[in-house]
Protein backbone atom coordinates (compact mmCIF):
# COMPACT_ATOMS: atom_id res chain seq x y z
CA UNK A 1 0.00 0.00 0.00
CA UNK A 2 1.42 3.37 -1.05
CA UNK A 3 0.53 6.82 0.29
CA UNK A 4 0.98 9.73 -2.07
CA UNK A 5 1.23 12.91 0.03
CA UNK A 6 1.69 16.16 -1.95
CA UNK A 7 4.56 18.44 -0.99
CA UNK A 8 2.09 21.25 -0.25
CA UNK A 9 0.71 19.19 2.63
CA UNK A 10 4.12 19.21 4.33
CA UNK A 11 4.38 22.98 3.83
CA UNK A 12 0.92 23.45 5.36
CA UNK A 13 1.83 21.30 8.36
CA UNK A 14 5.10 23.19 8.77
CA UNK A 15 3.40 26.59 8.71
CA UNK A 16 0.64 25.37 11.06
CA UNK A 17 3.28 24.17 13.54
CA UNK A 18 5.16 27.48 13.12
CA UNK A 19 2.01 29.51 13.83
CA UNK A 20 1.21 27.34 16.87
CA UNK A 21 4.76 27.83 18.21
CA UNK A 22 4.51 31.60 17.67
CA UNK A 23 1.17 31.75 19.47
CA UNK A 24 2.62 29.86 22.44
CA UNK A 25 5.67 32.14 22.48
CA UNK A 26 3.56 35.29 22.17
CA UNK A 27 0.87 34.14 24.63
CA UNK A 28 1.91 36.62 27.40
CA UNK A 29 1.90 39.51 24.91
CA UNK A 30 -1.50 38.42 23.54
CA UNK A 31 -2.93 38.32 27.08
CA UNK A 32 -1.59 41.81 27.82
CA UNK A 33 -3.11 43.08 24.57
CA UNK A 34 -6.49 41.54 25.44
CA UNK A 35 -6.36 43.12 28.91
CA UNK A 36 -5.49 46.46 27.30
CA UNK A 37 -8.49 46.10 24.97
CA UNK A 38 -10.60 45.38 28.06
CA UNK A 39 -9.44 48.60 29.73
CA UNK A 40 -9.58 50.69 26.56
CA UNK A 41 -13.11 49.50 25.84
CA UNK A 42 -14.12 50.45 29.38
CA UNK A 43 -12.72 53.98 29.12
CA UNK A 44 -14.14 54.65 25.64
CA UNK A 45 -17.75 55.31 26.86
CA UNK A 46 -16.34 57.96 29.22
CA UNK A 47 -14.68 59.67 26.24
CA UNK A 48 -17.95 59.54 24.28
CA UNK A 49 -19.84 60.99 27.26
CA UNK A 50 -17.41 63.93 27.49
CA UNK A 51 -17.79 64.53 23.75
CA UNK A 52 -21.57 64.68 24.19
CA UNK A 53 -20.97 67.37 26.82
CA UNK A 54 -19.33 69.55 24.19
CA UNK A 55 -15.63 68.65 24.43
CA UNK A 56 -13.62 67.92 21.29
CA UNK A 57 -12.24 64.42 20.71
CA UNK A 58 -8.68 65.41 21.62
CA UNK A 59 -9.70 67.23 24.79
CA UNK A 60 -11.97 64.37 25.88
CA UNK A 61 -9.19 61.83 25.30
CA UNK A 62 -6.72 64.04 27.16
CA UNK A 63 -9.04 64.42 30.16
CA UNK A 64 -9.70 60.67 30.41
CA UNK A 65 -6.02 59.72 30.01
CA UNK A 66 -4.85 62.32 32.54
CA UNK A 67 -7.56 61.27 35.01
CA UNK A 68 -6.60 57.60 34.59
CA UNK A 69 -2.86 58.23 35.00
CA UNK A 70 -3.49 60.64 37.87
CA UNK A 71 -5.53 58.02 39.72
CA UNK A 72 -2.70 55.49 39.31
CA UNK A 73 -0.09 57.96 40.55
CA UNK A 74 -2.17 59.04 43.58
CA UNK A 75 -2.92 55.42 44.49
CA UNK A 76 0.79 54.54 44.26
CA UNK A 77 1.90 57.60 46.24
CA UNK A 78 -0.61 57.00 49.04
CA UNK A 79 -0.98 53.21 49.22
CA UNK A 80 2.41 51.78 48.21
CA UNK A 81 4.48 53.37 51.06
CA UNK A 82 1.87 52.31 53.65
CA UNK A 83 1.72 48.76 52.29
CA UNK A 84 5.52 48.46 52.15
CA UNK A 85 5.73 49.73 55.75
CA UNK A 86 3.18 47.13 56.88
CA UNK A 87 5.02 44.37 55.01
CA UNK A 88 8.28 45.34 56.74
CA UNK A 89 6.48 45.29 60.10
CA UNK A 90 5.07 41.85 59.30
CA UNK A 91 8.55 40.54 58.42
CA UNK A 92 9.91 41.98 61.69
CA UNK A 93 7.04 40.41 63.64
CA UNK A 94 7.41 36.96 62.06
CA UNK A 95 8.83 35.35 65.25
CA UNK A 96 5.87 36.65 67.30
CA UNK A 97 3.31 35.64 64.64
CA UNK A 98 4.96 32.20 64.48
CA UNK A 99 4.74 31.80 68.25
CA UNK A 100 1.12 33.04 68.40
CA UNK A 101 -0.03 30.65 65.69
CA UNK A 102 1.70 27.68 67.33
CA UNK A 103 -0.10 28.46 70.59
CA UNK A 104 -3.48 28.48 68.80
CA UNK A 105 -3.11 24.93 67.42
CA UNK A 106 -2.33 21.67 69.23
CA UNK A 107 0.50 19.41 68.14
CA UNK A 108 -0.27 17.84 64.78
CA UNK A 109 -0.08 18.36 61.06
CA UNK A 110 -1.12 22.05 61.19
CA UNK A 111 1.53 22.74 63.84
CA UNK A 112 4.16 21.00 61.71
CA UNK A 113 3.14 22.99 58.62
CA UNK A 114 3.41 26.29 60.55
CA UNK A 115 6.89 25.32 61.76
CA UNK A 116 8.05 24.52 58.23
CA UNK A 117 6.48 27.69 56.88
CA UNK A 118 8.06 30.06 59.40
CA UNK A 119 11.51 28.68 60.07
CA UNK A 120 14.15 26.78 58.25
CA UNK A 121 17.13 29.05 58.98
CA UNK A 122 19.79 26.97 57.23
CA UNK A 123 17.82 26.82 53.98
CA UNK A 124 16.92 30.52 54.11
CA UNK A 125 20.52 31.68 54.75
CA UNK A 126 21.93 29.32 52.15
CA UNK A 127 19.58 30.48 49.39
CA UNK A 128 19.17 34.14 50.43
CA UNK A 129 21.10 35.63 47.45
CA UNK A 130 19.14 33.47 45.01
CA UNK A 131 15.83 34.44 46.65
CA UNK A 132 16.74 38.16 46.57
CA UNK A 133 17.76 37.96 42.90
CA UNK A 134 14.59 36.04 41.99
CA UNK A 135 12.40 38.52 43.91
CA UNK A 136 14.12 41.48 42.24
CA UNK A 137 13.77 39.96 38.77
CA UNK A 138 10.11 39.16 39.42
CA UNK A 139 9.44 42.73 40.61
CA UNK A 140 11.19 44.30 37.59
CA UNK A 141 9.36 41.97 35.22
CA UNK A 142 6.05 42.89 36.86
CA UNK A 143 6.74 46.63 36.62
CA UNK A 144 7.79 46.30 32.96
CA UNK A 145 4.68 44.24 32.12
CA UNK A 146 2.41 46.71 33.91
CA UNK A 147 4.06 49.59 32.02
CA UNK A 148 3.44 47.87 28.68
CA UNK A 149 -0.18 47.24 29.72
CA UNK A 150 -0.76 50.92 30.58
CA UNK A 151 0.89 52.27 27.42
CA UNK A 152 -0.95 49.76 25.19
CA UNK A 153 -4.27 50.61 26.86
CA UNK A 154 -3.74 54.33 26.20
CA UNK A 155 -2.88 53.78 22.54
CA UNK A 156 -5.90 51.48 22.11
CA UNK A 157 -8.04 54.27 23.57
CA UNK A 158 -6.50 56.78 21.14
CA UNK A 159 -6.23 54.73 17.93
CA UNK A 160 -8.52 51.76 18.70
CA UNK A 161 -11.32 52.92 16.40
CA UNK A 162 -8.97 53.45 13.43
CA UNK A 163 -7.39 50.01 13.96
CA UNK A 164 -10.83 48.43 14.23
CA UNK A 165 -12.04 50.07 10.99
CA UNK A 166 -8.85 48.99 9.21
CA UNK A 167 -9.34 45.35 10.25
CA UNK A 168 -13.08 45.26 9.52
CA UNK A 169 -12.46 46.51 5.97
CA UNK A 170 -11.02 43.06 5.08
CA UNK A 171 -14.46 41.43 5.49
CA UNK A 172 -17.55 41.43 3.29
CA UNK A 173 -20.26 44.03 3.86
CA UNK A 174 -22.58 41.43 5.43
CA UNK A 175 -19.89 40.27 7.86
CA UNK A 176 -18.96 43.89 8.58
CA UNK A 177 -22.51 44.52 9.80
CA UNK A 178 -22.34 41.42 12.01
CA UNK A 179 -18.95 42.44 13.38
CA UNK A 180 -20.19 45.97 14.17
CA UNK A 181 -23.26 44.56 15.92
CA UNK A 182 -21.14 42.09 17.88
CA UNK A 183 -18.56 44.72 18.86
CA UNK A 184 -21.25 47.10 20.10
CA UNK A 185 -22.95 44.44 22.24
CA UNK A 186 -19.68 42.95 23.56
CA UNK A 187 -18.34 46.41 24.48
CA UNK A 188 -21.38 46.86 26.74
CA UNK A 189 -20.65 43.53 28.42
CA UNK A 190 -16.99 44.50 28.91
CA UNK A 191 -17.94 47.91 30.33
CA UNK A 192 -20.43 46.28 32.71
CA UNK A 193 -17.79 43.76 33.81
CA UNK A 194 -14.89 46.18 34.40
CA UNK A 195 -16.99 48.95 35.96
CA UNK A 196 -18.85 46.42 38.11
CA UNK A 197 -15.62 44.73 39.19
CA UNK A 198 -14.09 48.07 40.13
CA UNK A 199 -17.09 48.88 42.34
CA UNK A 200 -17.20 45.44 44.02
CA UNK A 201 -13.42 45.46 44.62
CA UNK A 202 -13.59 48.91 46.24
CA UNK A 203 -16.51 47.83 48.43
CA UNK A 204 -14.87 44.61 49.63
CA UNK A 205 -11.60 46.47 50.24
CA UNK A 206 -13.31 49.14 52.37
CA UNK A 207 -15.37 46.54 54.26
CA UNK A 208 -12.29 44.43 55.00
CA UNK A 209 -10.29 47.46 56.14
CA UNK A 210 -13.02 48.59 58.57
CA UNK A 211 -13.55 45.09 60.04
CA UNK A 212 -9.82 44.44 60.49
CA UNK A 213 -9.28 47.87 62.07
CA UNK A 214 -12.16 47.33 64.51
CA UNK A 215 -10.77 43.95 65.62
CA UNK A 216 -7.14 45.20 65.64
CA UNK A 217 -5.87 42.68 63.09
CA UNK A 218 -2.29 43.52 61.98
CA UNK A 219 -1.55 44.69 58.41
CA UNK A 220 -5.20 45.71 57.90
CA UNK A 221 -4.53 47.93 54.86
CA UNK A 222 -2.38 45.31 53.12
CA UNK A 223 -4.97 42.59 53.71
CA UNK A 224 -7.75 44.92 52.49
CA UNK A 225 -5.84 45.60 49.24
CA UNK A 226 -5.25 41.86 48.80
CA UNK A 227 -8.98 41.19 49.33
CA UNK A 228 -9.88 43.89 46.78
CA UNK A 229 -7.47 42.48 44.18
CA UNK A 230 -8.49 38.85 44.73
CA UNK A 231 -12.16 39.81 44.44
CA UNK A 232 -11.51 39.77 40.67
CA UNK A 233 -11.58 35.95 40.96
CA UNK A 234 -15.09 34.90 42.03
CA UNK A 235 -15.23 32.42 44.91
CA UNK A 236 -11.54 31.46 44.51
CA UNK A 237 -10.45 34.97 45.48
CA UNK A 238 -12.78 35.01 48.48
CA UNK A 239 -11.40 31.70 49.78
CA UNK A 240 -7.76 32.77 49.33
CA UNK A 241 -8.19 36.20 50.95
CA UNK A 242 -10.29 34.76 53.81
CA UNK A 243 -7.62 32.20 54.68
CA UNK A 244 -4.98 34.93 54.77
CA UNK A 245 -7.17 37.27 56.84
CA UNK A 246 -8.06 34.54 59.37
CA UNK A 247 -4.37 33.58 59.72
CA UNK A 248 -3.51 37.15 60.75
CA UNK A 249 -6.61 37.43 62.95
CA UNK A 250 -5.46 34.33 64.84
CA UNK A 251 -2.42 36.28 66.04
CA UNK A 252 -4.85 38.47 68.00
CA UNK A 253 -7.13 35.74 69.37
CA UNK A 254 -9.10 32.73 68.26
CA UNK A 255 -12.34 34.53 69.10
CA UNK A 256 -11.39 37.47 66.87
CA UNK A 257 -10.51 35.08 64.06
CA UNK A 258 -13.96 33.44 64.23
CA UNK A 259 -15.73 36.81 64.30
CA UNK A 260 -13.69 38.15 61.38
CA UNK A 261 -14.34 34.94 59.41
CA UNK A 262 -18.09 35.24 60.05
CA UNK A 263 -18.00 38.84 58.80
CA UNK A 264 -16.12 37.73 55.64
CA UNK A 265 -18.64 34.95 54.93
CA UNK A 266 -21.60 37.26 55.58
CA UNK A 267 -20.22 39.93 53.26
CA UNK A 268 -19.49 37.33 50.57
CA UNK A 269 -23.13 36.20 50.66
CA UNK A 270 -24.37 39.80 50.49
CA UNK A 271 -21.98 40.54 47.62
CA UNK A 272 -23.03 37.42 45.70
CA UNK A 273 -26.80 37.74 46.09
CA UNK A 274 -27.34 41.51 46.49
CA UNK A 275 -24.43 43.67 45.34
CA UNK A 276 -23.32 41.81 42.20
CA UNK A 277 -26.83 41.51 40.66
CA UNK A 278 -27.40 45.23 41.30
CA UNK A 279 -24.00 46.36 40.01
CA UNK A 280 -23.64 44.11 36.98
CA UNK A 281 -27.29 44.12 35.95
CA UNK A 282 -28.42 41.68 33.26
CA UNK A 283 -25.32 41.82 31.06
CA UNK A 284 -23.26 39.35 33.11
CA UNK A 285 -25.68 36.44 33.50
CA UNK A 286 -23.41 33.53 34.44
CA UNK A 287 -24.23 30.48 36.52
CA UNK A 288 -21.92 29.56 39.40
CA UNK A 289 -20.94 26.30 37.68
CA UNK A 290 -19.96 28.18 34.49
CA UNK A 291 -17.92 30.67 36.54
CA UNK A 292 -16.01 27.96 38.45
CA UNK A 293 -15.28 25.81 35.37
CA UNK A 294 -14.24 28.87 33.36
CA UNK A 295 -11.88 30.05 36.10
CA UNK A 296 -10.33 26.60 36.52
CA UNK A 297 -9.76 26.21 32.80
CA UNK A 298 -8.43 29.74 32.24
CA UNK A 299 -6.12 29.73 35.27
CA UNK A 300 -4.73 26.33 34.27
CA UNK A 301 -3.99 27.56 30.74
CA UNK A 302 -2.75 31.11 31.37
CA UNK A 303 -2.77 31.92 35.08
CA UNK A 304 -4.32 34.97 36.73
CA UNK A 305 -4.55 37.05 33.54
CA UNK A 306 -6.49 34.31 31.82
CA UNK A 307 -8.85 34.05 34.80
CA UNK A 308 -9.51 37.80 34.60
CA UNK A 309 -10.21 37.65 30.86
CA UNK A 310 -12.38 34.55 30.76
CA UNK A 311 -15.54 35.88 32.43
CA UNK A 312 -16.34 38.73 29.99
CA UNK A 313 -15.50 36.37 27.11
CA UNK A 314 -17.85 33.69 28.43
CA UNK A 315 -20.55 36.31 29.10
CA UNK A 316 -20.17 37.47 25.48
CA UNK A 317 -20.87 34.01 24.06
CA UNK A 318 -24.71 34.42 23.95
CA UNK A 319 -24.16 37.53 21.79
CA UNK A 320 -21.90 35.63 19.40
CA UNK A 321 -24.34 32.72 19.36
CA UNK A 322 -27.30 34.99 18.55
CA UNK A 323 -25.54 36.95 15.78
CA UNK A 324 -23.26 34.37 14.16
CA UNK A 325 -24.81 30.94 14.89
CA UNK A 326 -28.52 31.69 14.57
CA UNK A 327 -28.90 29.93 11.21
CA UNK A 328 -26.93 26.85 12.27
CA UNK A 329 -28.60 26.43 15.67
CA UNK A 330 -32.09 27.73 14.92
CA UNK A 331 -34.22 30.27 16.77
CA UNK A 332 -35.63 27.68 19.20
CA UNK A 333 -32.15 26.74 20.47
CA UNK A 334 -31.17 30.40 20.86
CA UNK A 335 -34.40 31.13 22.77
CA UNK A 336 -33.96 28.07 25.01
CA UNK A 337 -30.36 29.07 25.81
CA UNK A 338 -31.44 32.59 26.73
CA UNK A 339 -34.23 31.28 28.98
CA UNK A 340 -31.84 28.84 30.66
CA UNK A 341 -29.30 31.64 31.17
CA UNK A 342 -31.89 33.82 32.89
CA UNK A 343 -33.15 31.04 35.15
CA UNK A 344 -29.61 29.87 35.98
CA UNK A 345 -28.46 33.38 36.95
CA UNK A 346 -31.63 33.87 39.01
Amino acid sequence: MMFDIPATTFFKLFFAALIAALLIKLAPLILITLLSILLGTTLQPVVEWLKEKGLSSRVALGVVILAFLGTLVIANVILVPLILDQISQIIGAFPKIHKDLLEKFPDGSINTFINKFFKDPQEVVKNLPDHMFAAGSFALDGIFTFGIFIVTSIYILIDGKLAYQWLVAFFSSENQRKIDKTAEAVSKVIFAYVAGQLITSLLVGLFTLVVLKVFKVPAALTLAVVAAVLDVLPLVGFLASSLLIVAFALTVSGQNALIVLSFCVAYHLVETYVIIPKVYGSRMRLSTLVVILSLLFASAVSGIMGAILILPLVASYPIIEKIWLKKQLGENVIRDHQDQSRSSSA
